[in-house]
């Protein structure tokens, strides 16, 4: 029962952080275009994922990579509420205990 619901709140973590990368690169390649165009200042270093060394990002790919996050996210989200659901049910069963004996 409690592995069930550490895998789901484990995949709520990984998701959520794929989605964040995957926002963060569109985000990225976003404001060094408009950089280009505009000779704007870029954002802060810490407020971003650094791409150094890599390739900017394709935005179909990005926008798949957040849509199956957000895909996964919510899977793991059914998978820790059906475990809380058993869990409630094992804790308040809804018929007597004595009339088990």
């Amino acid at each position: 029962m409690f592995p069930t619901l550490n895998n789901g709140l484990a995949g709520l973590s990984a998701n959520q952080q794929a989605l964040d990368v995957a926002s963060s690169r569109i985000a990225q390649a976003g404001m060094s275009q408009a950089n280009l165009n505009t000779g704007a200042p870029s954002a802060p270093p810490s407020t971003v994922v650094s791409l150094s060394g890599a390739t900017p990002p394709d935005y179909a790919t990005e926008t798949v990579n957040s849509m199956a996050a957000k895909n996964g996210f919510m899977a793991s989200a059914r998978v820790v509420k059906v475990a809380d659901e058993m869990l409630d049910t094992m804790v308040n069963p809804k018929f007597p205990v004595s009339s088990l004996f």
